[in-house]
């Protein structure tokens, strides 16, 4: 399934049980509706997991295969100070965020949605079930006689296999059975309203 551009970005964070939980946990989409942000680009990696070739008597004799790791490298226009605050695992008040000594960045579940190349209006779903979060480096430069040249927000998602040792879920809203709230069910491990 190829995937052409992307469209919206989920995140959820998740409580001390690694899990969704609504009354207490914070979710947010950032999909280009409002006027300040959307999606720029997505880089996922590390799917397939590195190989090591062992070599003895001057020939390859054995290969042995390390875990996969996948990370998503997100960039991002104007990453929104509340969703930093959530991300950072700090305090956001009255318009600012504060980064002190002490603060614990929470584990996030992340879903990104792009455009299916088959047509039809149809959805890829690429999720981490369980990641942590690492925000970019904050950029800044004068302004200069030529257009402004907009500094975009950078962050990474760096998926950890859940207790079912998933990692990466990818689904396809075309495919046969495809149910939107059963795929977010499955990674977020909660209980969908119809049970």
């Amino acid at each position: 399934m190829a995937t052409a551009g992307v469209e919206s970005l989920e995140i959820w964070t998740l409580n001390d049980d690694l899990q969704y939980d609504e009354s207490t946990c914070k979710h947010f989409k950032i999909d280009g509706t409002s006027k300040e942000n959307g999606l720029i680009k997505v880089k996922i990696t590390g799917l397939g997991a590195e190989d090591n070739t062992v070599y003895a008597s001057n020939v390859p004799k054995l290969t042995t295969y390390g875990s996969p790791s996948p990370k998503a490298e997100v960039e991002l226009l104007d990453l929104p100070l509340e969703v930093q605050a959530a991300l950072l695992g700090v305090e956001y008040a009255n318009g600012a965020i504060k980064v002190t000594t002490n603060y614990s960045s929470p584990y996030v579940a992340v879903e990104l949605i792009g455009n299916h190349i088959g047509g039809g209006n149809h959805k890829d779903y690429i999720a981490f079930p369980r990641a942590t979060v690492q925000l970019g480096d904050q950029e800044m430069s004068t302004r200069e006689q030529k257009a402004v040249d907009p500094k975009t927000d950078n962050v990474t998602f760096s998926a950890l296999a859940d207790e079912d040792g998933s990692m990466y879920v990818k689904g396809y809203d075309g495919a046969s059975g495809w149910n939107l709230e059963t795929f977010q069910a499955s990674f977020l491990k909660k209980k969908l309203k119809s049970m």
